[in-house]
């Protein structure tokens, strides 16, 4: 589905906050070692969910009378958020990884299209691109650290 409004980038950045979410909550439950970090994962997630729905709500009447429209293919940010239950720690954490780029990358083109209107859509898009990045570290770490079999 192509991303036009600016609701429908919004309504579609909250729902890859929350499947991915939805994601590290399943990951804690099936990594309980690293359970704690995966958890607050998944409830930041959770909250920069209902944030980006808030901010929306504030610009939505700047964006109306501009007219302002997005351009984003939503295939192109697929999550792959299913997680096997026969997968290795590594092969968890290197879905997360995936996950990460995914988010970070339409977190950035969102930001992008979004340069010259709606401030608050864009500066929380560009914080929620700069979060997950530091994630990347944190799951190269786990993942160099995780047992090869």
């Amino acid at each position: 589905m192509r991303l036009l409004t600016a609701a429908q980038v919004v309504e579609f950045a909250a729902r890859l906050e929350e499947k991915s979410a939805g994601f590290y909550t399943r990951l804690a439950k099936a990594c309980p070692d690293r359970g704690d970090l995966f958890q607050y994962y998944s409830q930041q997630n959770s909250k920069h969910a209902k944030q980006i729905k808030e901010a929306y709500r504030y610009a939505v009447t700047d964006a109306l009378e501009t007219g302002f429209s997005f351009d984003l293919e939503e295939d192109d940010y697929d999550l792959h958020s299913e997680l096997e239950e026969s997968a290795r720690l590594a092969d968890r954490v290197g879905q997360a990884t995936s996950i990460e780029e995914v988010a970070i990358r339409f977190f950035r083109d969102a930001a992008s299209q979004s340069e010259s209107l709606m401030a608050d859509i864009r500066g929380l898009f560009r914080t929620r691109a700069k979060k997950r990045s530091r994630r990347l570290s944190v799951l190269a770490e786990l993942e160099t650290e995780a047992p090869t079999r």
